[in-house]
């Protein structure tokens, strides 16, 4: 039983995957697309070959993923 959140009433999870242009540069598959990908580094938005899985291009999310804390534009202080 989870304790925040309900169990899934879907068997498996999923992302919505956007078709690019292009070939990947490993095989040479026209089949790209881009999806978001949670890795060992953080949030990042990737564009990865669907035949071999290489990562054409990779840009790295805020460190808090899709969430921004209110403060993340206020100025500094002095103080920290």
């Amino acid at each position: 039983m989870a304790i925040f959140f309900p169990r899934p009433e879907e068997p498996f999870l999923h992302v919505t995957r956007e078709p690019r242009e292009g070939t990947c540069r490993a095989c040479g598959a026209p089949d790209l697309a881009a999806y978001p990908v949670l890795g060992a580094k953080g949030w990042a938005d990737v564009v990865k070959c669907q035949q071999c899985l290489a990562v054409d291009s990779e840009t790295m999310m805020p460190i808090w993923g899709f969430w921004k804390p209110l403060s993340a534009d206020w100025e500094r202080s002095s103080a920290g």
